[in-house]
């Protein structure tokens, strides 16, 4: 992944890094707690789909969310983090009037938590948008294009994304979170899930299931097609009476075939 953190396609690559980030509109530039940071790793995606907050509760929020990963090596890892606590500073001072650095949560976390990146610098954020209300916008590419297929933002993916910090204040708990607006994929990145053969999971069983031509499906039935019509009967040949299907009369010279007497101890059935 070593152009992970490169200029997007179709960004030239002579232009600074910071170049290849994605205009912010207008609303966001004059509104300090929303902003727009990258290329960060994206993990957990849930973009398409909205679930439950809670799994156990079927009651809870339908949201959106995904966790996005800023490793140390990024080259604009000093300017992804001041942006992120700038805007929850200006948060956190509107609401609990305190700096966000006295917070005991904080909204950015140690990647060292995460499995599989114990060894790793850098820190990682959550973001959610609740399905009732919004549902953030996927993008590809430079000019952004709207993503049609779930596949394309896989975990791993290199991506900037738009948010708008809030507080949060529940049971006790409070602090300073983000909401997820958009996504953009910037580079294709190392999977951070690697590829597993489902097939393998049926290794065991093969021997039970017969073999594949058995369960080949039956042939389609035949159907004519439209405007098909069969052919005109021919006419019958002059001397001939035309063709039927007519019982056959009794021959001359032959009487009426009659039932045979019924044996001993039987009797036919009364004729209706």
């Amino acid at each position: 992944m070593s152009n992970a953190f490169g200029p997007p396609p179709g960004v030239n690559p002579a232009m600074p890094a910071a170049s290849s980030a994605p205009q912010q509109p207008a609303a966001t530039a004059n509104d300090p707690t929303r902003v727009t940071v990258g290329p960060l790793v994206i993990s957990y995606p849930n973009l398409f789909i909205p679930r439950r907050k809670d799994s156990k509760d079927p009651n809870s929020p339908l949201m959106y969310s995904a966790e996005f990963i800023c490793f140390a090596e990024n080259p604009a890892y000093q300017a992804i983090a001041q942006k992120l606590m700038a805007a929850a500073e200006v948060v956190c001072q509107e609401k609990f009037k305190k700096s966000i650095n006295t917070m005991e949560k904080q909204p950015l976390r140690s990647v060292k938590i995460r499995p599989g990146h114990e060894n790793r610098d850098g820190f990682f954020f959550g973001a959610n948008s609740n399905a009732n209300f919004s549902k953030p916008q996927v993008f590809v590419g430079n000019p952004p294009t709207p993503v049609v297929d779930p596949d394309v933002i896989y975990p791993g993916a290199i991506v900037y994304v738009g948010l708008k910090a809030g507080a949060y204040e529940s049971n006790g708990n409070k602090g300073i979170k983000f909401y997820l607006n958009s996504v953009l994929k910037c580079a294709d990145g190392t999977p951070l899930v690697a590829p597993r053969d489902a097939a393998r999971d049926f290794a065991d069983v093969m021997g039970e299931i017969p073999p594949t031509a058995a369960f080949a499906p039956p042939a389609a039935p035949y159907v004519a097609p439209q405007g098909f019509a069969m052919p005109p009967a021919a006419p019958p040949m002059p001397g001939y009476p035309p063709q039927g299907y007519a019982a056959p009369s009794v021959h001359p010279g032959y009487p009426p075939q009659q039932m045979a007497p019924p044996m001993p101890g039987y009797a036919y059935p009364p004729q209706h």
